[in-house]
């Protein structure tokens, strides 16, 4: 396995750094390439996604792995001769679809067509929202492992509701008071957005539908695999992959795997992970 730091340029400037890592024999497969995105406060040498990319090298599939953005709770990122303050606390999820499509153009560059882009966590609501914005015709297959429903809507009718209207209260007013990178921390574990978070980025993110995926899954033509475990049963996990598989179109070349006892991001479950995934890839 051939391992290279690599960083790609967005069309608004910033530089993301990312590995990319080659095999030593080429998999005879539809897919030629593998392109990971790291999950909230996640980076590209998270050790599972790390772990990923070693078994899908194994396996003879080129990968790349790239930071976005928003990674890490608080960052400093390059943005062509200048920095900028960024990170997951301050984040614009829009912004996640100028960074995956640099990643992807970076791959088209260096000759891959048929790539195939998963997510993790956060990172899995990204890959879902960046397709079925974009279509990107070189993107022929979707995997979102633990993606998280953002929705407001089911978060007052979850157990979280009382709380979760207290941060949600208290985001609105600074952003009304015109703070609006003013950091809350949000301490309750039950709270969807568990963290720190700047009152504007909380709001786009937790406190609306703009980005609830089980409202544009089915916008995806391409085949898409949605995985989660039966430990996900935060408010923010509970029954978002399911729901998500549930409003695919009757045609599509959807499935969904509920890995019993499996934790979020499917850590627990080792080798299993890419081996499910490998599985899918196969027959897609």
């Amino acid at each position: 396995m051939k391992v290279e730091l690599v960083n790609t340029r967005t069309e608004d400037g910033f530089l993301l750094d990312g590995i990319y890592t080659t095999p030593n024999n080429i998999a005879s497969s539809s897919i030629d390439a593998f392109l990971l995105i790291h999950g909230t406060y996640g980076n590209f040498y998270n050790p599972g996604l790390l772990d990923i990319t070693k078994k899908l090298n194994e396996s003879g599939f080129p990968v790349a792995s790239f930071n976005t953005r928003a990674h890490d709770v608080i960052s400093r990122s390059r943005r062509d001769d200048s920095f900028e303050i960024s990170g997951t606390a301050l984040e614009n999820l829009d912004d996640s679809i100028q960074d995956l499509d640099a990643c992807v153009k970076w791959l088209v560059d260096l000759g891959h067509e048929s790539i195939a882009m998963l997510g993790v966590s956060m990172g899995a609501v990204k890959v879902i929202y960046y397709q079925s914005n974009k279509q990107n015709p070189s993107v022929k297959a979707i995997i979102a492992v633990s993606p998280v429903r953002l929705s407001k809507s089911f978060y007052l009718e979850s157990e979280a509701s009382e709380p979760y209207q207290a941060y949600h209260k208290q985001a609105s007013l600074m952003a009304q008071l015109g703070k609006p990178e003013g950091l809350i921390n949000i301490e309750d574990e039950i709270v969807p957005g568990q963290g720190i978070f700047g009152a504007a980025a909380y709001l786009e993110k937790y406190g609306s539908e703009k980005y609830n995926i089980v409202n544009y899954s089915h916008q995806i033509n391409d085949p898409l695999l949605i995985m989660s475990g039966t430990l996900e049963t935060h408010p923010r996990l509970i029954d978002c992959a399911k729901d998500a598989y549930d409003s695919l179109k009757g045609a599509h070349k959807g499935k969904l795997v509920i890995i019993d006892g499996g934790d979020h991001g499917l850590r627990n479950i080792g080798d299993r992970l890419p081996e499910i995934i490998l599985e899918w890839v196969d027959s897609i």
